[in-house]
């Protein structure tokens, strides 16, 4: 277990990286930079001399982050985003040996749901706040017509200014109703869009997840399994993000239109299935390295001598 000390000072060094990186996107525009970046975090996450690594934690990207949207001095949280997802791509390891390129990922993972989570926060607040306000609207409806009520018992001469208030009640009834249809209509949006930003990271990370299994078990399936496999994993991917762009186009009432490179890629995936399927019953493979042994065996063979 690594050291408390040490766990602190990496835990501040981690805080100080992250403060950097969300002060400006210009803390990336050189090489020198970058590679700057890519050793501070090598030294963060790598392993001491005592073999303790270091996992960074949830409620330090948070205060972080919270600092960050509560200060505009020290920068914005999307810089920060943007800059932590560029370093995840432009990483090279010092030593090839001794990376850190999972750690990369998940950091970006971590950040990216926790910003989620902060913008779904405020996105509540705010809903509660037109929640008050629609109450307050309506305590003023109930009070107005408190008072037509009064001035039609105190009053029962003046129906021009009866007509009045009775007209301005429909007008606020009619903002009101509008006012909560839009509300709900919020509500619904956010919801969906929440749903959708959450499957297309399910959908990304269950493929990257698959797609490890398969590559790490590559030699002990064979090539027809491997390949057919390969492109279902393919074809789930691409269809699960297709699913969702087209309902973030429904969602913003965008005309959304067929999408023709969408239905070749499926048809070609669908091909190339049928053709290892069928290569597969004819055994082409095993009969290609069946040739080739027979062949390197009548090379290697030499003629004996009496």
């Amino acid at each position: 277990m690594i050291d408390r000390n040490i766990e602190v000072q990496r835990r501040k060094e981690f805080e100080n990286i992250l403060l950097d990186l969300a002060s400006s996107l210009k803390v990336l525009d050189s090489e020198e930079k970058l590679n700057s970046f890519f050793r501070r975090f090598e030294d963060l996450y790598l392993p001491n001399n005592n073999g303790d690594a270091f996992h960074h934690y949830y409620s330090d990207i948070f205060i972080v982050l919270t600092r960050v949207k509560s200060d505009p001095s020290l920068g914005a949280i999307q810089y920060l985003a943007a800059n932590i997802d560029y370093i995840r791509e432009k990483y090279k390891p010092k030593d090839e040996k001794h990376s850190i390129e999972s750690n990369l990922r998940k950091l970006y993972d971590h950040l990216s749901l926790d910003i989620a989570r902060m913008d779904y926060s405020d996105r509540g607040d705010e809903i509660i706040s037109s929640q008050e306000k629609l109450k307050d609207f309506e305590n003023k409806l109930i009070h107005i017509n408190n008072d037509i009520c009064e001035a039609t018992k105190n009053n029962s001469d003046n129906k021009v200014a009866t007509d009045a208030l009775k007209q301005s009640i429909e007008e606020l009834e009619n903002k009101n109703a509008k006012f909560q249809e839009e509300l709900n209509d919020t509500k619904k949006s956010y919801l969906e869009i929440l749903g959708i930003f959450s499957g297309i990271v399910l959908a990304f990370m269950g493929g990257m997840i698959f797609s490890s299994s398969v590559l790490e078990n590559i030699h002990k399936v064979s090539i027809y399994r491997l390949s057919l496999v390969s492109l279902i994993i393919a074809s789930l991917i691409l269809n699960s993000l297709f699913i969702c762009f087209r309902s973030i186009e429904r969602i913003t009432n965008k005309e959304s239109k067929r999408s023709i490179s969408w239905i070749i890629t499926n048809v070609i995936i669908f091909i190339c299935i049928i053709v290892i399927t069928v290569f597969w019953q004819l055994g082409n493979v095993e009969k290609r390295n069946k040739n080739i042994n027979k062949n390197n065996t009548i090379q290697i063979e030499l003629p004996s001598e009496e």
